[in-house]
C-alpha cells in the first residue's frame, strides 16, 4: 500500500511539473512557488552589485544550481535608429532569448550549445531571497543581461517555480547595468603574444601595469576560455620584466595545462586599487591569446655564452632556445638585477660590479636554467663619463635636417669634447666634435648644420639646454629610422657609449629612444620609446 501511495505521489508531482499550477484554486495543495519581486524591463542595477530576488517561499537548488541561467546580450555594432535591441554605452545590444531557448530551459536544463552561451553564476540564499551575480568578477558596466528562472527552482515540497499565469514556463528578467566611473590604469598582456599559437604547457603569463597596485589579492586574475572554463592564476611581482613603460610587472602562474586550439582571455575578478588612486574594476578584460593544436614548449636551453667589456660594463651574451624570463644572481643566491623578458634568439645583460655572477632563467613551460659562473675584472670596468641620452632619428619635420642626439656628462668634472667622435658605423669616422666644455651633469643637444630651431613640426628644444651645430648632417648622411646604431668615442679612441638600434622608429614619427638610467649599462633594457623631449 505504501509503495502504491509513493507511486501516486510521484505521478502527481510529475503532472504538476508538466502542467504548472493551473489547478491551484481547485487543489490548493498544488500551490507552486512564485516570484514576488517586480522588475521593470531594462531596469538598471550597479555593475558591482547583485540582482536580488524575493519569492513567496524558500526555494532550493541542486549543487550545480540548475534552474537559473544568465546570458549577456549580443553586441550588434554601434547605436543607430535601426538597432533591434537597446542602446547602452553607445552600443546596440540585442537579447539572445527566443521561444526555442526558453522551451529548452523549462525544466531547468539546457542543451550543451545553449549552455555555452550562459554565464556561470553565484547564488546566495537568505530565506525567501536569492542574490544572483557572476561566479567570477562582477557584471560588466553598461551591458544588457537576461536572467532565466525555471522550474528547476523548487520549494521544500518539490513544487516547481511557475510564472504569473501559473504555468511551468521560464520567468525572464531583462536588466541593464550602470556606467563605469572608475579611472583605470593602463594595463597590457605583455606575454604571450596574441598573434602566435601558444603552447599547451604554457606555465605563466606577464601583465604590465602603469601604476603599482596597493594590495595584490589572491585569485584576483583568471584566464577564461572561449568555452567559459576558468583557470585560476597565482601572482608574483617581477620588476622590470614588462619593460620600462610599466611601473609594475606581474608574473601570473597557471594552475593547469591549456586546451588546444582555444582562445583564452585574461580577466580581473577582484577590484584592485593602485597607489596613484586608480582602480582596476572586477569586470576588466586585459587581453587574449590562443593555443595551437599540438604546440608544446620543451625545457629551456641556453648556450653560446660570451663575455666582453664595453663602456665600463661587464657584458654577458648568450642564445635562448625559447622565450623566457631572466635575471642575474650572485653566489649567495641573491637576485642582483631586474627581470628581463627575452624571446628566442640572441640576448645580453651587463653589470657594473665585480662579484661572481650567473644567469638564471625560467622557460615558458616553467623549467629553470642556470648558466655558468662569470667574474668581472675591475681593471677593465672603468665607468664612462659621456653617454648617449636621447636619439631622435625620425623627425616630424624635414629629414635628416631635424634629427638630433642628446649626450650627457655623468661625471663629476667638466669634459672638453674636442676630437670626440659620433658615428653610426664602426668602419667610418663619422662626426668629429669641435672644442666644447660640457659641465658635470650637463646635457648637450647635437644637431646637423641645417637644423631649424624655429620648426613648428618638431618638439622645441628646452630653453635650459645647450645646442651644438655640427658641420654636416648627424652621423654623416643622417640616421636611419629602422634600427639605427650609434656610438660615441672620446679623443683617445675609447668607446664611451653605444646604442645598438634596439627600436624600430619607422612608424614612430616624432618619437625618440631615451635612456632610462644614465649610469646603467648600454643594453636594450636600459632604453625606451617616448615622445621626444630634447634637452629636458
Amino acid at each position: 500500500m505504501k509503495k502504491f501511495i509513493l507511486i501516486i505521489t510521484a505521478l502527481i508531482m510529475t503532472a504538476v511539473s508538466i502542467m504548472g499550477c493551473r489547478q491551484m484554486e481547485e487543489a490548493p495543495e498544488y500551490d507552486c512557488p512564485r516570484l514576488l519581486s517586480s522588475y521593470q524591463k531594462y531596469q538598471e542595477i550597479d555593475a558591482e552589485s547583485v540582482l536580488g530576488l524575493h519569492f513567496d517561499r524558500e526555494l532550493f537548488l541542486d549543487s550545480e544550481q540548475k534552474g537559473i541561467f544568465l546570458v549577456q546580450a549580443k553586441i550588434r555594432g554601434y547605436c543607430n535608429p535601426a538597432c533591434p535591441g537597446i542602446c547602452r554605452g553607445g552600443l546596440c545590444q540585442e537579447g539572445i532569448l527566443d521561444e526555442n531557448f526558453l522551451k529548452d530551459a523549462t525544466d531547468g536544463f539546457l542543451s550543451l550549445s545553449r549552455l555555452e552561451k550562459t554565464i556561470k553564476i553565484k547564488v546566495e540564499k537568505q530565506g525567501n531571497y536569492l542574490e544572483i551575480s557572476p561566479l567570477h568578477g562582477s557584471f560588466e558596466p553598461e551591458r544588457y543581461y537576461q536572467l532565466i528562472l525555471t522550474g528547476g527552482l523548487k520549494d521544500e515540497a518539490g513544487y516547481p517555480l511557475v510564472n504569473n499565469q501559473g504555468e511551468n514556463y521560464p520567468v525572464v528578467i531583462d536588466f541593464t547595468t550602470g556606467k563605469n566611473y572608475y579611472n583605470l590604469p593602463a594595463m597590457e598582456l605583455v606575454y604571450p603574444v596574441k598573434s602566435t599559437e601558444n603552447p599547451l604547457n604554457l606555465a605563466w603569463i606577464l601583465l604590465g601595469i602603469e601604476d603599482e597596485v596597493e594590495e595584490l589579492k589572491e585569485e584576483a586574475f583568471v584566464l577564461e576560455s572561449e568555452n567559459k572554463d576558468i583557470i585560476n592564476l597565482w601572482i608574483q611581482k617581477r620588476p622590470g620584466a614588462c619593460g620600462s613603460n610599466y611601473a609594475q610587472c606581474l608574473q601570473l602562474f597557471l594552475e593547469k595545462e591549456l586546451e588546444g586550439k582555444t582562445r583564452y582571455e585574461l580577466r580581473v575578478v577582484k577590484k584592485l586599487k593602485t597607489k596613484g588612486g586608480k582602480v582596476v574594476p572586477p569586470w576588466e578584460k586585459l587581453g587574449s591569446f590562443k593555443t595551437g593544436d599540438l604546440t608544446w614548449s620543451w625545457p629551456l636551453k641556453m648556450e653560446n655564452f660570451t663575455t666582453e667589456y664595453v663602456t665600463g660594463c661587464f657584458h654577458l651574451a648568450w642564445e635562448n632556445s625559447d622565450d623566457c624570463l631572466i635575471y642575474l644572481e650572485n653566489e649567495r643566491g641573491t637576485r642582483i638585477s631586474d627581470f628581463m623578458s627575452a624571446r628566442r634568439g640572441y640576448w645580453e645583460m651587463a653589470v657594473t660590479h665585480q662579484e661572481k655572477t650567473r644567469l638564471v632563467a625560467q622557460g615558458i613551460d616553467g623549467s629553470f636554467f642556470k648558466g655558468p659562473w662569470f667574474h668581472g675584472d675591475s681593471s677593465l670596468m672603468i665607468p664612462s663619463v659621456i653617454i648617449l641620452g636621447e636619439i631622435y632619428p625620425n623627425p616630424a619635420g624635414k629629414e635628416p635636417a631635424q634629427e638630433f642626439v642628446e649626450i650627457i656628462n655623468i661625471g663629476s668634472e667638466e669634459v672638453n669634447l674636442l676630437n670626440y667622435r659620433l658615428t653610426d658605423n664602426l668602419e667610418e669616422e663619422g662626426d668629429i666634435l669641435p672644442e666644447f666644455i660640457l659641465g658635470a651633469g650637463k646635457k648637450l643637444v647635437l644637431v646637423g648644420n641645417r637644423y631649424d630651431l624655429e620648426c613648428m613640426e618638431d618638439p622645441a628644444i628646452s630653453q635650459d639646454a645647450t645646442v651644438l651645430f655640427l658641420e654636416s648632417s648627424l652621423a654623416g648622411g643622417g640616421m636611419k629610422n629602422k634600427g639605427e646604431e650609434l656610438y660615441i668615442f672620446d679623443s683617445s679612441g675609447k668607446m664611451q657609449s653605444r646604442y645598438l638600434g634596439w627600436y624600430d622608429l619607422s612608424s614612430k614619427e616624432g618619437w625618440s629612444v631615451n635612456r632610462i638610467n644614465p649610469e646603467a649599462c648600454d643594453v636594450s633594457s636600459n632604453w625606451y620609446l617616448s615622445e621626444s623631449t630634447p634637452g629636458s
